[in-house]
């Protein structure tokens, strides 16, 4: 028909083609996962067509240009006066496959986007979240820092009136691990409060 002499624009008509061709699956690429011109056991490829109408059958063929289409293959016997003929229809669907493919492409790409905008969001949620940490340690931290300024000014002061005796020495130290005990709970406080909930259990 007119398309097919459109697809093999360099033959005018199918004796002209015979004459190089016995068969249109002499043209078909052998790959995997698609019709050949037969299969091991020697049927040929319109008789596996014919026996299984069920599965969608596809044959790659190459045009005059070099261009691989692929063509989605059904067929059938017909009576034409008292012959049987075998007769073969191909649909090419290679724009059909190249679009699929784009759209593909396209919800990946939208996919990877989607994925990127989230990590973004869930670093900042965590930039946001660990500056209200940093911001509610250094309120809690404000007083005990303020002792142990205290302290530290006191002992020089001790020093300076003599007053710096052995008991002096221990009750600084008991106040100043008090208020680094203090501290140091804070953070852990903290750190368990920010912990997801699977790392809490």
């Amino acid at each position: 028909n007119k398309a097919f002499f459109d697809f093999f624009f360099d033959f005018s008509s199918l004796e002209h083609f015979k004459k190089q061709y016995e068969c249109i699956c002499d043209l078909f690429i052998d790959e995997e996962g698609f019709l050949s011109k037969s299969n091991d056991n020697g049927i040929r490829w319109i008789d596996i067509v014919i026996e299984n109408t069920s599965v969608h059958y596809r044959v790659k063929i190459k045009d005059m240009h070099g261009e691989i289409h692929i063509f989605e293959v059904s067929a059938k016997s017909v009576l034409l006066g008292d012959k049987e003929r075998k007769v073969a229809v191909f649909n090419d669907i290679t724009e059909m496959i190249e679009m699929k493919k784009a759209l593909l492409s396209k919800v990946s790409e939208e996919e990877n986007l989607r994925k990127h905008k989230e990590t973004l969001l869930l670093q900042q949620s965590k930039m946001a979240a660990m500056g209200e940490m940093i911001g509610a340690i250094s309120h809690q931290w404000r007083q005990p820092l303020n002792a142990l300024a205290v302290l530290t000014q006191d002992i020089l002061d001790a020093f300076h009136y003599g007053d710096l005796s052995e008991t002096y020495i221990e009750n600084f130290e008991q106040n100043a691990l008090r208020q680094i005990d203090f501290m140091s709970q804070t953070i852990e406080d903290f750190r368990q409060f920010f912990k997801p909930d699977k790392e809490k259990s």
